[in-house]
């Protein structure tokens, strides 16, 4: 399959997403812990280079040097929006109705996030 180079720009844009919440919820599972945030992005940029390898005749060389480079950047970037930028009031909640977790906007107003239970 031919990709036209608005799929590798979608496509580097997934992934990138996907780093930055990989970081975030590294850094809240890990209670801020730096190392285990640094140890994913190491294994993520390990696990992907012989992927990119194999793939190396079939992408140009922008795309992947863009996308190795993202991973550990965009998952660092997404840690440090947990630790610095979004700040949770409580830890989730979980009940007969569902979870729920208490976050404040960037004014300091609470803001209720819920996700129902399946029925």
């Amino acid at each position: 399959m031919n990709f036209t180079q608005a799929m590798l720009v979608l496509r580097l844009l997934v992934g990138g997403v996907s780093s930055l919440c990989a970081g975030f919820v590294a850094a809240w599972i890990a209670r801020r812990n730096g190392t285990a945030v640094k140890m994913l992005a190491g294994l993520s940029l390990v696990a992907f280079i012989p992927v990119h390898y194999m793939l190396w005749e079939r992408f140009p060389v922008w795309y992947h040097l863009i996308f190795l480079l993202s991973l550990v950047v965009l998952t660092m970037l997404g840690a440090a929006i947990r630790t610095f930028g979004a700040h949770f009031r409580s830890e989730i909640v979980s009940g007969p109705g569902g979870k729920q977790i208490l976050a404040n906007d960037p004014s300091g107003n609470p803001i209720e996030l819920f996700e129902p239970a399946d029925a």
